[in-house]
């Protein structure tokens, strides 16, 4: 069941729950323009709990990251960043990234 439906409020970090020892992941699907197709855009909630990290990774496509709790270290291009609550950071296609949760800390990814 898709939680995003178009003019009603919703809460992202109420959308994933973190869990001890691990990372959690989510993908939504949000009401999109019949213009748009839905491969153009994929959208991703993250749970991770402290400590965890994400392995570094190149993607083809753009990313848009926004942290939604906690601190989320990341290194994009060899240059160490700390994202706070309210943080956001492009990463552009075809860029070498990592992801270390400080704290706990939920995250939204956007990929186009």
């Amino acid at each position: 069941m898709n939680e995003i439906t178009a003019g009603t409020v919703f809460d992202l970090k109420a959308l994933i729950q973190l869990n001890p020892g691990r990372i959690a992941s989510r993908r939504l699907f949000p009401p999109v323009a019949p213009s748009v197709a839905a491969a153009e855009q994929e959208w991703e909630l993250f749970a991770m709990d402290r400590q965890e990290t994400i392995s570094s990774e190149t993607l083809p496509r753009h990313q848009f990251i926004h942290v939604l709790e906690g601190k989320l270290q990341m290194t994009v291009a060899r240059q160490s960043c700390c994202l706070a609550e309210g943080n956001s950071i492009f990463v552009p296609a075809d860029t070498w990234h990592e992801f270390a949760a400080e704290c706990g800390c939920k995250f939204l990814k956007i990929r186009f």
